[in-house]
């Protein structure tokens, strides 16, 4: 009788509780969404893979100074970068890490072998970055570039003792405020945006913060390792608001077969290549967001050949297309033209019909060394004379009106 009595006082108190409240739902942080590659601006350009405090302050001097409004954009950016480069970036290496910098361009993994970027190459990455919550204890960083993934722990979770160095690294982040701060480590030994050696060592902590506008995101990363930095490397990337882009497949890339590595030609040409990399990166040059230019084409050189294309592939990381080209002869050659990434081509009004097999089309482009049917594409032209460019020009411009609008506020009274 007790029990059964106790059976009902239980049953009673029970059904008198309130069933519990449904889990409130979750808010969206401010940086969720999907970003992609800078406004076009000078400052946006300069910071398009990284860049410095330093960096900057020379950039903004050199644009505001009324003796270089004549001087084109590449000149000035070039000389930022150099003094970047020079001030801020080379004092900071050990003696260990310059004994091979700047690493020789042919010698990425990602050029060789189309092996996927390490954290200090990755986080700095052209293109799309996707921030996703997908659960309350974890944020994922998505990368157009190789499609790469980051998982943010955000319950300050330790990585298993038994973990080695990855390629990416173990990373744990928090907010603060609406900024996202990423702390990561266990990141195996690679390559720098900087172009130099890092050990395993390596640690980075991240701050992202998206401005009042809404506009863009910025990242700021703090980048300590005591093999190769006498002390840390602050650097900066920017991205611009891109809700209605996506993440495309990165399927095609194919491990160079025909390159020069070693010259002294070809270092030079590397260390005048990552000063202007940022404003190349929005032409053909992308072609270095997965491995070098300068082993595989000529910078230098331009050469211009006339046939009917066979084949375009709108594809990630670059777009290629076949071409029959005949020669004095008649004899007829297969060759092969190497465009920019899509993303930036679609941002320039490309897309997979924009080039169609049997078209006849005159292109220029930059040879390669060691190839003899193979260029990096600058120009088409189709047989009613309109031509087709990357979206360099387009950026170009809109800099261009920035510099004069600069120095309309310079000239006005105070």
């Amino acid at each position: 009788m007790r029990f059964a009595t106790l059976l009902l006082v239980v049953f009673a108190v029970a059904c008198s509780q309130a069933p519990p409240p449904p889990p409130a739902a979750r808010v969206p942080s401010k940086l969720e969404g999907m970003w992609s590659d800078p406004p076009p601006t000078a400052l946006g350009t300069f910071c398009f893979f990284s860049c410095t405090d330093a960096g900057i302050e020379r950039l903004n001097a050199l644009l505001d100074d009324p003796a270089n409004d004549k001087r084109p954009f590449p000149q000035l950016q070039a000389e930022a970068a150099k003094y970047q480069a020079d001030t801020y970036l080379r004092p900071r290496l050990t003696e260990a890490a310059l004994k091979t910098y700047p690493l020789d361009p042919a010698d990425d993994p990602g050029f060789l072998r189309c092996e996927p970027w390490g954290l200090s190459k990755q986080m700095f990455a052209p293109h799309q970055l996707e921030i996703r919550r997908v659960s309350d204890d974890r944020i994922d960083l998505r990368y157009g570039e190789w499609e790469a993934v980051r998982a943010v722990y955000l319950d300050g979770r330790a990585a298993p003792a038994d973990q080695p160095p990855g390629r990416l690294g173990h990373s744990v982040g928090r907010f603060e405020g609406d900024t996202l701060v990423v702390e990561t480590s266990r990141v195996a030994a690679g390559i720098t945006w900087w172009n130099a050696q890092h050990s395993d060592q390596l640690r980075v902590v991240e701050r992202f913060t998206r401005s009042d506008d809404g506009n863009t995101l910025m990242l700021t990363a703090t980048i300590e390792d005591p093999w190769g930095l006498k002390e840390p490397v602050i650097a900066k990337k920017i991205w611009r608001w891109a809700p209605d882009q996506k993440i495309t497949p990165y399927d095609a890339c194919e491990p160079a077969t025909a390159f020069k590595k070693g010259d002294e030609r070809a270092m030079r040409l590397l260390r005048a290549f990552l000063l202007v990399l940022p404003l190349l990166a929005f032409t053909v040059v992308t072609i270095s967001a997965h491995h070098a230019f300068s082993p595989v084409y000529d910078a230098k050189r331009t050469i211009t050949v006339d046939g009917v294309v066979t084949q375009f592939r709108f594809v990630n990381p670059h777009a290629m297309m076949l071409m029959e080209v005949k020669d004095k002869t008649g004899k007829v050659a297969t060759w092969n033209v190497e465009f920019a990434g899509r993303l930036n081509l679609e941002e320039a009004g490309w897309n997979a019909q924009t080039i169609k097999p049997g078209e006849h089309v005159k292109v220029t482009g930059n040879p390669a060394w060691e190839s003899g049917q193979r260029m990096a594409f600058v120009k088409l032209v189709r047989a009613d004379g309109t031509q087709l460019e990357p979206g360099r020009a387009q950026r170009l411009s809109a800099i261009e009106e920035e510099r004069r609008q600069r120095a309309q506020q310079r000239t006005q009274p105070k």
